[in-house]
């Protein structure tokens, strides 16, 4: 727990740093002791080994040195003064060297041999000096040289025996340090041996548990993404406790997955209104089809129609032509004006029923073009609607960002079809409006004909009164025959432009029906699209 509130930097840092602060204790550790060897050795050398030599110098000054010189004097080796300076020589590097050996650390028991050595020593320098003052002053010795180095060995031996139990104690002191630096070693060694082990332990432990602290939630990591890759479950979170860099990462693991799981919601939504709004558009785009399919039907009922008022009124015209060839003919013949008037009275009659049917027939066109209007408006708002779905569809696929460019591609189609059915619902009902216009004209010019034959009428039958009025009748019916003619050729063209419109109609409402199977189709793409991507959506777990 307290591994987690560290960063994997200290870890690391603690993982080095401790192994290094342990072979750095060990290395003090060992200076010391190496230290404590060194100085005990200088110990032993100075207090020991040191005096040894210096006892060894004072024994030998005075049991050796003096000795054999004398001896040498004795054989005439050497001279009086040498003598006497080699024995001054030899008392005071014996003295120095005891000095310098008094001057070291004494045990209490070397301490008591010292005082028992002092007054053997003091008896040897008496014996000395005896002997230096002798041979001063050219004093024959007491006895044979025999008898006086008898006599300086009595004296010397006893020193050289307290010298050689200094010498003794030096060397089993010695002994004893050796065998306590020995034990202090043994005990050292092993108190380094324990902790060498206590420290390779915890170092062991820490490097353990720093490395489980750090392999524990990279496993942790691994094993949650990999489940989310597995199964697609983005309800899946990271163990994000601690302050260290592997919680950072999970937080910010954790994060992505939750903006992932809105988004992944938020698409899902997306793709449910894009799919419901191309059933609807798919519905509409056949409802449009199906309507452009009946007004194609009644236009081309219409055409008919208008095909027939044009024979009709083609009928008017050769009427009108052979009336006035009837009038030119009673205007010769007198006697067969009466006859010629009635026959014109007939014909006059049935132009007028003629007419009065032609009217009708407007009526009716007018009445076609006017539910022509009416399913074009139809068209027209069932376009704008498309345009607006269209326009939805493509804000929608642009929230989506990158993959809803192809439903944007799609939406632009859509509402480009859209558009181009409003601009021809737009031209049908400008040539509607012009054919109404055209209709309210012919109806007009019907009412003008129609009172005209009805002037006729009167006219023919004023003129089976007066047979004198014939040929003046004869004229005015001449004159209404052209009227009537220019009327019916009028009408003609007419009829021929409406013709025209209405077949300029039909081929618009086949493009719009056209365009409404071809959006029918783009829709049912979409729908293919949208429920495609919503089973692929469908498999993240949210």
């Amino acid at each position: 727990m307290f591994l987690k509130n560290l960063s994997v930097k200290s870890r690391l840092f603690l993982l080095v740093a401790l192994p290094c602060s342990a072979f750095l204790l060990l290395a003090i550790i060992t200076l010391l002791l190496t230290s404590h060897l060194v100085s005990g050795i200088q110990s032993i050398n100075n207090d020991r080994v040191v005096p040894l030599k210096q006892i060894k110098v004072v024994s030998d000054n005075y049991a050796v040195s003096i000795v054999d010189n004398f001896h040498k004097y004795n054989a005439g080796l050497i001279s009086k003064s040498a003598l006497l300076s080699s024995i001054d020589e030899a008392e005071k590097i014996a003295a120095k060297n005891w000095s310098d050996y008094l001057q070291t650390e004494l045990t209490p028991e070397e301490q008591r041999l010292i005082r028992n050595s002092e007054a053997l020593f003091d008896d040897v320098k008496r014996r000395v000096e005896d002997y230096k003052s002798k041979l001063r002053y050219d004093q024959a010795l007491a006895s044979s040289s025999q008898a006086f180095v008898k006599e300086l060995y009595d004296t010397f031996d006893p020193f050289s025996s307290s010298l050689n139990a200094l010498i003794d104690l030096q060397l089993n002191t010695s002994q004893k340090f050796a065998d306590t630096a020995a034990a202090d070693y043994k005990r050292e060694e092993r108190l380094m041996i324990l902790a060498c082990i206590i420290l390779l332990a915890v170092v062991i432990f820490l490097a353990t548990a720093i490395n489980r602290s750090i392999i524990t939630p990279l496993n942790n990591i691994n094993s949650v993404m990999a489940n989310i890759a597995r199964n697609t479950d983005l309800t899946l979170r990271v163990d994000d406790n601690g302050d260290d860099e592997f919680a950072q990462t999970a937080v910010s693991i954790n994060t992505m997955l939750a903006h992932f799981k809105e988004l992944i919601t938020e698409l899902l939504n997306l793709v449910c209104t894009l799919r419901t709004q191309t059933e609807s558009l798919s519905e509409n785009s056949l409802s449009i089809a199906s309507s452009t399919d009946q007004q194609q039907q009644q236009t081309t009922m219409l055409a008919t129609a208008i095909t027939q008022m044009s024979a009709a009124i083609k009928g008017v015209a050769d009427t009108a032509v052979s009336t006035s060839q009837k009038a030119n003919e009673s205007d010769d013949v007198a006697q067969q004006g009466l006859q010629s008037v009635q026959n014109n009275i007939q014909a006059i009659n049935q132009l007028h029923e003629l007419l009065n049917q032609t009217k009708i027939d407007v009526d009716l066109l007018s009445d076609k073009t006017n539910e022509i209007n009416s399913v074009v408006q139809i068209i027209q708002s069932v376009a704008e609607q498309t345009n607006l779905l269209a326009l939805n569809a493509a804000i929608e696929a642009a929230r989506a960002g990158e993959s809803g460019r192809g439903f944007a591609v799609v939406a632009d189609e859509v509402r480009q079809l859209a558009h181009n059915t409003q601009k021809a619902t737009e031209q049908i009902s400008a040539m509607i409006v012009s054919l109404q216009d055209a209709s309210k004209r012919t109806v007009n010019s019907m009412d003008e004909a129609a009172e005209q034959t009805e002037k006729s009428v009167s006219i023919a039958a004023g003129s089976a009164e007066s047979i004198q009025k014939i040929t003046s009748a004869i004229t005015e019916i001449a004159d209404l025959n052209v009227v009537i003619s220019t009327s019916t050729e009028e009408q003609t063209t007419v009829a021929n432009e409406v013709s025209e419109n209405i077949n300029q109609i039909t081929s618009s409402i086949k493009a719009v029906a056209d365009s409404a199977s071809e959006n029918a189709q783009t829709s049912q793409g979409l729908k293919s699209i949208a429920n495609k991507l919503e089973d692929d959506i469908t498999k993240f777990k949210v």
